[in-house]
């Protein structure tokens, strides 16, 4: 993903196509905030129509494919292919995307010019945006400059994760599920007091109950995972490994000792949270004023790997 956290894709909101095989396309990019996200690289996706071998056409037959920035009418891009090929050509178009988001006035468009190599004469279609998942799309591939917030993200999109709390109550049983059938491989352990240590346990979530379900496309449920069980009362030779941060021995030990006599104002005993995570990619759904947009986007540190006290 280009070392990015989100990919957005664009599509054309006003095509035009003339006598000269000149393909005109706008695309809006101003949901970027360059404030908060650094543009990683941008493609211009054109998807190039089967164009059947001609009586009399070479199969060598040429095209060159240049892009155009409307603004100063320069090319930016440029492609040679056979004028056989068909399919999905990527042109790079990072430079002028970031211009536009810098200065939004200077986003004129896009245009498209095709020319024949030689003295063949090609008529070179593309699809358009009335050509079903064939339409021309940009797609920018941005990295947010403090990471990727769930809560930013779908406040951002106008979701308040606050708001039908009452709602969300009457679903509450639907949300989470607790895996209670424990797998063949899964070994519950027990303090000597009979209480669970502090382990790792699946969480599974369905955001559609959650009331997401405009906004995450997909996944549509994901484990998150949870950590349950206690921190030892008692400080014991299992306790001190390197599973446990520095804090959370000290504190046990605090907390152990002052337990004869304790008062009010004695140390909490260490708490079963969890260390270690991994990121998980979802597929988000937008809106930018009548502009929908899919973002294909990466959390960081959504998932609970492994749990410790801490």
């Amino acid at each position: 993903m280009h070392h990015s956290d989100s990919v957005r894709s664009y599509f054309d909101e006003g095509t035009e196509e003339n006598e000269n095989k000149q393909h005109k396309y706008q695309f809006n990019v101003n949901d970027i905030n360059r404030k908060e996200e650094k543009i990683q690289n941008a493609e211009l996706h054109l998807f190039k129509q089967y164009q059947p071998n001609g009586q009399g056409r070479p199969r060598s037959a040429m095209i060159q494919i240049d892009i155009i920035n409307m603004h100063n009418e320069r090319v930016i891009s440029s492609r040679i292919v056979s004028v056989h090929v068909h399919g999905w050509l990527r042109f790079p178009v990072t430079k002028i995307v970031k211009r536009w988001v810098r200065k939004r006035k200077n986003n004129k468009g896009l245009q498209v010019r095709i020319r024949n190599i030689g003295d063949d004469k090609n008529n070179v279609k593309f699809g358009t945006k009335n050509t079903l998942r064939r339409e021309p799309m940009l797609v920018v591939f941005t990295k947010r400059v403090k990471g990727s917030s769930l809560a930013a993200l779908l406040n951002g999109n106008g979701l308040n994760i606050l708001q039908n709390n009452e709602k969300k109550k009457r679903v509450k049983r639907t949300i989470v599920t607790m895996n209670d059938d424990k797998p063949n491989n899964h070994i519950e352990h027990h303090h000597k007091d009979g209480h669970l240590e502090c382990q790792l346990k699946p969480l599974r979530i369905n955001t559609r109950n959650m009331g997401f379900g405009e906004n995450i496309i997909n996944p549509t449920e994901i484990n998150i995972n949870q950590c349950v069980g206690s921190c030892p009362a008692r400080i014991k030779e299992d306790f001190l490994n390197n599973r446990h941060t520095s804090h959370a021995i000290f504190q046990a030990i605090v907390a152990d000792s002052s337990r004869p006599g304790a008062t009010h104002d004695q140390p909490a005993l260490p708490c079963c949270s969890p260390s270690e995570f991994k990121d998980e990619v979802m597929i988000i759904s937008g809106r930018k004023g009548s502009q929908e947009l899919i973002q294909l986007v990466k959390f960081e540190k959504l998932i609970a790997t492994k749990c410790a006290c801490l």
